[in-house]
């Protein structure tokens, strides 16, 4: 986040520099103010712009040509990146470690997906024996909370 902040102000600077090869449309004939090289920050770092206010000297557009362009596709990086990294997380939050018990007793948690909806098989986790065949199963419903299926069902699978 403070990367993004950081090019928005380099952005800023490097506009307000060059702020008389600028047209701002709400103020014909004057020079950008440090507000309007915020704003044109901003909304170009952002999106691709309004056009309100634009370049209109050579200077001026090589200078969004080959400083601006460029920022603006790292800021946009770290904005998916950061928006990505965020998603991973909660996903990884939404994740939950539960034990489950085997032959030995209980071994290591376990990662699964809650799965919702209604009339769907949520978190079923089975966990057998190689040895002996046999399976256990571990149900964890909707809310988190866990039950050992019945034996009735756990044969069927």
């Amino acid at each position: 986040m403070l990367l993004a902040a950081g090019l928005l102000v380099l952005s800023a600077v490097i506009v307000y520099l060059g702020r008389h090869g600028y047209l701002d449309t709400a103020h014909l004939g004057q020079p950008l103010s440090v507000l309007a090289s915020v704003y044109y920050a901003t909304v170009t770092l952002s999106t691709t712009g309004y056009g309100d206010i634009v370049p209109v000297s050579d200077t001026a557009r090589l200078v969004n040509t080959f400083l601006i362009t460029p920022i603006r596709v790292v800021f946009l990086i770290v904005l998916v990146g950061t928006t990505l990294e965020v998603l991973t997380e909660r996903t990884r939050m939404n994740w939950a470690d539960h034990p489950v018990e085997g032959e030995g007793g209980w071994s290591g948690g376990r990662r699964r997906l809650r799965v919702e909806g209604p009339g769907r098989d949520q978190d079923a986790d089975r966990v057998g024996s190689r040895e002996t065949g046999h399976r256990r199963h571990r149900h964890f419903g909707g809310t988190g909370g866990g039950s050992e299926r019945s034996r009735a069902d756990r044969g069927r699978r």
